[in-house]
């Protein structure tokens, strides 16, 4: 997956990569609209009804330490008994995060 940021405007795009798959793009806003489609296809209009992450995230979680993540070495938090979320140790981008048991990578 591939994610750009554009915190200043309000928005980010992930472009989600699967094998034999079409690209999926999911656009999030700060206001909580989220924009899904594949390259040729109609696209969805979803209310996610919480906008982009803030960049104090993971104020409160507690630290696991770093493990091993595909080709990634990333550090790993978890926060309020809900979420593992993952970045990248050098580049500090995320990696993957876990919504209790939805696996988002």
């Amino acid at each position: 997956m591939d994610m750009y940021y554009d915190r200043e405007n309000g928005r980010n795009l992930h472009l989600i990569k699967n094998q034999y798959e079409p690209v999926l793009h999911d656009m999030e806003y700060n206001n909580g609209t989220v924009i899904k489609w594949v390259t040729g296809s109609d696209c969805r209009v979803l209310d996610a009804g919480v906008g982009l992450l803030p960049p104090t995230r993971l104020k409160g979680a507690t630290y696991l330490g770093t493990q091993k993540e595909d080709d990634f070495t990333v550090n790993v938090w978890t926060k309020a008994d809900f979420i593992v979320y993952r970045e990248d140790i050098l580049s500090k981008k995320p990696v993957s995060w876990t919504f209790y048991t939805v696996e988002c990578a």
